[in-house]
């Protein structure tokens, strides 16, 4: 696989967890969560992951369009320094998020990033 289009688990609600092989040339996967393969780009919490929490790895510079979109049992985020970017509908359909804090360096969120 060298290529997972926007959206691709999309309304999956009861996906908990993405496994890529460490073989993989192009993405990487840390405790059930979908990353670019030098895991700083975060592509994509399953809707259904089982955390209350869920802190962003320090190697994390952006988080992709829609990668929480929709992750209702999450209440809280925890963000690292390192994060720049945040997506477009980043964390939207969220509705149990209860507190994320911004890094101080942030430089970009997209289109309804928390709606």
């Amino acid at each position: 696989m060298t290529e997972i289009g926007a959206g691709a688990f999309s309304d999956c609600k009861s996906l908990t967890n993405i496994n890529i092989s460490a073989d993989n040339q192009a993405y990487a996967s840390q405790d059930g969560v979908l990353f670019d393969k030098a895991k700083t780009v975060l592509l994509c919490c399953p809707q259904g992951i089982a955390l209350d929490t869920y802190t962003v790895s320090d190697t994390v510079t952006e988080i992709d369009v829609d990668a929480f979109k929709a992750c209702v049992h999450l209440k809280e985020i925890i963000l690292p320094d390192s994060l720049r970017i945040i997506g477009g509908e980043a964390f939207n359909g969220c509705s149990g998020l209860t507190s994320i804090v911004l890094p101080e360096h942030i430089e970009s969120i997209g289109y309804t990033a928390f709606g």
